[in-house]
């Protein structure tokens, strides 16, 4: 049926190209005067043009509607012109559409609540923390952690579209959390205030040292106990940077006032 639906099509361009042909050599060229008084028929010359004109914008037209018809054609079954006109043909060439073809889009680690990057986490994370109820939903990889603090999803799953929400988990993401207590180290149960307090009361922290020792003795559990999959290590030093910044400002405002 494809192979007959062609055929018309291209009976009416070979019939446009080669009327476009012969009707501008007669009007272009000399051969028609000189074949009609050859064969007795000069009279005609004078009529020529009222012939010839119409009937090659006759066929310039047949040959652009052809032309057309093929190209939409090829586009809508992503083949090539050549392969439009010619059925079964094995040309590799460009495609004759105007725009490229399409390319398949993977999707991108992006939350889709809040439209920011995630960090990669493995599946194994998710069947530890997440409640029993949605076990059964966890899929076997592709998931990624949330890390936007004021975000409420904790993971998503950028090909199926699926999210797990803080209510989903059965700890408290304390990256997400504002009120204590906001863990930082999950293995060894260490808050933000836990650090702020004992570098208050004894101007240091021990807890980065702590889970040094603790991570060398293979004690550390992150992989499954960080809603992040990763050492807490780096981010406990950071808030122990912070708790140290701010008593040090604490501690410049009270000689200010005095």
């Amino acid at each position: 049926m494809e192979l007959m639906s062609k055929k018309p099509l291209n009976k009416l361009l070979v019939t446009g190209v080669v009327g476009t042909i012969i009707a501008a050599l007669c009007c272009f060229t000399p051969i028609l005067v000189i074949a009609l008084g050859l064969v007795g028929l000069s009279e005609m010359v004078g009529y020529l043009d009222i012939v010839l004109l119409p009937a090659l914008f006759i066929f310039v037209g047949m040959m652009v509607y052809a032309l057309s018809k093929h190209k939409k054609d090829c586009c809508d079954k992503k083949d090539t012109l050549l392969q439009c006109l010619i059925p079964n043909n094995d040309s590799k060439k460009e495609s004759c559409c105007s725009t490229q073809p399409k390319l398949k889009v993977h999707n991108d680690p992006i939350c889709p609540v809040n439209d920011e990057k995630g960090q990669s986490v493995n599946a194994q994370t998710l069947r530890h923390l997440i409640k029993k109820r949605k076990q059964s939903k966890i899929k076997e990889s592709g998931y990624y952690f949330c890390k936007t603090s004021n975000c409420d999803t904790v993971y998503f799953h950028p090909e199926s579209g699926q999210t797990f929400k803080k209510s989903d988990l059965n700890i408290r993401v304390g990256l997400k959390e504002s009120e204590d207590p906001v863990w930082v180290c999950y293995c060894f149960d260490i808050s933000k205030k836990m650090i702020a307090e004992e570098i208050e009361s004894t101007d240091h922290s021990a807890s980065g040292d702590r889970i040094r020792k603790e991570v060398a003795d293979n004690n550390c559990e992150c992989e499954i106990k960080n809603p992040s999959g990763r050492c807490c290590l780096g981010e406990v030093l950071t808030v122990e940077k912070e708790a140290q910044k701010n008593l040090s400002e604490k501690n410049t405002s009270k000689e200010v006032i005095l």
